[in-house]
């Protein structure tokens, strides 16, 4: 280790720690920089490894915690994510850092703590009213709490600032379900299908809507066949298979034990590649079939059977008459 020798005076004793402290902020700036170039490039893991070394260089830097905390957040790991964002508001709690809070807040809606959830993006929105990131998480975490009315006013107002957003269309649409608004929710679903017609779940939405405002043909088309068996999946972060993101109750996938994370990977013996791949094989099935499938539970093999059925046949989601 090297030893620098001890001024005598105390002027050059003042210049060298100004020298050193310069050395050690050009440093950690040097670092930050480098985390917001990658993460403007979307890849967050080499953005984190640089926020983290800007904070080996000022642990008490809120800017610096606040990084890192998002960069763990665009990584969806939240137990990490949270410490640091903590760090961050708790070191300069002003409006500068009403991300953080934000951040906080899908932190802990993606936990499923959805009142936690909203008092951080109440914290957030008194530091920036407007702010559509924080409106639209708020309006999530009461959709998911069945607060249902809060959350299409705040969706709405989400959508009055930032207009074509798909995940805000999501939201609303499944809100003015549950209000019973049909006509709302299927034109929302809607939106996301002249988006992307290969939307699986705003099929799934728009079909369901259908089939509450008295058109069960029209739902089943759209409904296709992970309407049949009651869930919404998504593409695995790696791999192949199906990622399940929403399990509906009573359906066949919830009476076989699928729960959201479950990852399928084969269905009646064949191999699952992706959600669209796997709905257009459930379609292929006749109802009343009992298949077996196998997923992934947080790594582990399992085995199950599932009957493959028709979405009209189960009390759930009876349409209903048009009032």
């Amino acid at each position: 280790m090297t030893h620098y020798p001890s001024p005598k005076h105390p002027w050059a004793r003042i210049c060298l720690a100004a020298a050193l402290a310069a050395a050690v902020f050009s440093c950690s700036s040097y670092y930050n920089f480098g985390g917001v170039y990658s993460a403007s490039k979307r890849d967050y893991r080499a953005a984190l490894a640089f926020y983290l070394k800007a904070l080996k260089g000022s642990p008490d830097n809120a800017t610096y915690n606040g990084n890192v905390g998002a960069a763990y957040f665009l990584l969806k790991q939240c137990d990490q994510a949270i410490p640091y964002l903590a760090a961050a508001t708790r070191l300069k709690p002003d409006k500068n850092h009403y991300l953080a809070f934000t951040h906080l807040g899908w932190c802990h809606l993606h936990q499923k703590e959805y009142a936690t959830a909203v008092s951080y993006f109440k914290k957030s929105l008194e530091l920036k009213p407007d702010f559509p990131y924080a409106l639209s998480g708020i309006g999530a975490a009461y959709l998911a709490n069945k607060d249902y009315e809060l959350a299409r006013q705040k969706l709405q107002e989400a959508e009055t600032r930032q207009p074509d957003q798909p995940f805000i269309w999501m939201e609303l649409g499944w809100a003015n379900y549950y209000l019973g608004d049909m006509g709302k929710a299927k034109l929302y679903f809607q939106k996301l299908l002249d988006k992307d017609q290969n939307d699986e779940k705003a099929k799934f939405g728009l079909g369901l809507a259908y089939l509450k405002s008295g058109d069960p043909k029209r739902g089943e088309q759209y409904l296709g066949g992970l309407g049949s068996i009651g869930f919404e999946a998504k593409k695995p972060e790696r791999g192949e298979g199906a990622e399940i993101s929403r399990v509906y109750p009573g359906l066949p996938a919830d009476r076989a034990g699928l729960d959201e994370r479950d990852i399928i990977l084969r269905l009646n013996n064949s191999t699952v590649t992706d959600p669209a791949q796997l709905s257009k094989l459930i379609r292929s099935l006749n109802p009343g079939s009992v298949v077996p499938v196998a997923y992934l539970r947080y790594g582990s093999l399992q085995q199950g059977r599932i009957t493959v059925g028709t979405i009209l046949d189960n009390p759930h989601f009876q349409p209903e008459s048009p009032q």
